[in-house]
Order: structure tokens, then sequence, then C-alpha cells
């Protein structure tokens, strides 16, 4: 009967002791870094064409219409959570990326030129363009 293996090398365990050692420190370094990346935010920046703002994250709820090229996109910010509510760009994914709470998230409406962003405690005190 004929092998019709086409590799004859030796068989060999998939993982070795340093494959085993190097996937556990990249799992410890991994959710050791979305431990310490749980900063709720405090400022939320809302960037539009022309204008910007920034806004607390925890303050009493506020409803932003910033003036893009297609029209205007509102923005909704307070309680601790930042989110768009409507958008005249034609897929909606900002509207779908849902609310924002921890800092370094963000919204991006590209075609309408509008951005918001949680930003982190002492990490800003400024926008600047």
């Amino acid at each position: 009967m004929q092998d019709t293996r086409i590799n004859f090398a030796p068989k060999r365990d998939f993982y070795t002791r340093a494959d085993l050692v190097l996937i556990l420190l990249l799992a410890f370094f991994f959710g050791l870094g979305c431990l310490l990346n749980r900063g709720t935010g405090e400022l939320v920046a809302v960037r539009g064409q022309e204008t910007s703002w920034q806004l607390p994250l925890a303050g009493p709820e506020k409803t932003i219409e910033v003036q893009g090229p297609l029209g205007k996109t509102v923005v909704k910010v307070g309680r601790g959570e930042a989110q768009v509510i409507s958008s005249p760009c034609p897929d909606q994914i900002c509207i779908h990326s849902g609310r924002i709470t921890k800092r370094g998230q963000g919204i991006i409406c590209a075609p309408n030129h509008v951005s918001v962003q949680v930003l982190g405690k002492g990490d800003y005190h400024a926008l600047t363009h």
C-alpha cells in the first residue's frame, strides 16, 4: 500500500513550553491593560467643522446641534454618557455606535465632519485645532 502523505516530517506537539509561556504572558498583559483602562471620563469633546465644545460627562443632560456640510448632527451629552441622536449622513454609523462612557472612546460622523470623544481626568486642559 502506498503512503499518500505529502509531508513526511515527524509529527510534534502543537505547543511547546515557550509557546505556552508566551501565550500566558500576552493574556496577562492584555488583561492588565483592560483593567487599567477602565477609567471613566470627565469631559466630552464635541468637534464640528467650525466649532467645538467641552462638556462635563456627568453633568445635566444637554443636546448640541453641530452644523456640518450635510446638515445638523445632534449630540446628547450628560448623565455619564454621550451619543449621537440624529445625523444626515447616509449610513447612520455614528448613530448605531451607541453610547460612550469611558475615557478614550469616540464617535465619528465622517461624512458630516463631526466627532465626539470622551476625555479622561487630567488628560486635557484645552482643545486646540
